[in-house]
């Protein structure tokens, strides 16, 4: 981590669950700055998703990698993860969650609160969307790699963020149906969004660590990682400008 970028646990509550979250932030200067929320794959909040709100930080953002289960948890086991993450990844608990996260980041004083964004990887892309979705006052949400699938499709009346979405080509986890469906949902909402196929790219491509799970479909790919990461830079400049 950069000497340049400050870190800390922010601690805040939803109903009846503890939440604890990762802040990281420029060091220097007194001037408002965008804030991120940056939502992690199923594994929790793990090591990977304070990396990226620390990049993130290090672009000159405020960044809260967030806990959507509650305690902090994390798990390396898929079937753990993914019962954690069933009802958390779309709907009204992750709605409700995720909207208080942004509560949370829009208090901080270094955060101009008008200026804020939302980024997810694999679950928390899903749940990135689904802040969009929800209708919150968010510059632009951000999905790499995700499920792209919602029981509750954006509406014209309520989306105000422009979408940016990541996926693999080659991504045996989301469908050409889920794809056109998003699609559709897109242009029926009148929405401002973005669609990349990064060819050669499997599901969790951005992930460096991604291998280690052992799960077929799901590895890192190093080039649309690269791609990926520049289009979402361009992205922050642009919905913040």
């Amino acid at each position: 981590m950069s000497a340049e970028i400050l870190t800390s646990a922010v601690h805040y509550a939803s109903g009846d669950l503890s939440f604890r979250g990762f802040l990281a932030r420029p060091h220097q200067g007194d001037a408002r700055r965008p804030g991120v929320l940056v939502v992690p794959e199923w594994w929790g909040l793990d090591a990977y998703a304070k990396h990226r709100a620390e990049q993130i930080a290090g672009l000159g953002y405020v960044a809260l990698a967030v806990d959507m289960y509650g305690d902090g948890i994390t798990t390396r086991d898929a079937a753990t993860a993914a019962a954690l993450a069933r009802d958390t990844r779309t709907g009204a608990v992750a709605r409700e969650r995720i909207n208080c996260a942004l509560r949370v980041l829009r208090e901080q004083p270094e955060v101009d609160p008008n200026r804020i964004a939302a980024v997810g990887f694999c679950f928390g892309g899903s749940v990135a969307l689904e802040l969009a979705r929800s209708g919150a006052e968010i510059c632009g949400a951000a999905c790499f790699h995700g499920s792209l699938a919602t029981p509750t499709p954006a509406r014209p009346e309520t989306l105000k963020a422009s979408i940016l979405v990541m996926n693999g080509a080659d991504d045996s986890f989301v469908s050409k149906n889920e794809l056109q469906a998003f699609e559709d949902e897109m242009r029926a909402a009148g929405a401002d969004w973005q669609l990349f196929s990064l060819g050669g790219a499997v599901h969790s491509f951005s992930n460096a660590a991604a291998d280690v799970a052992g799960i077929p479909g799901i590895a890192f790919h190093a080039r649309s990682e690269r791609r990926a990461w520049r289009a979402f830079e361009d992205f922050l400049l642009e919905v913040f400008s």
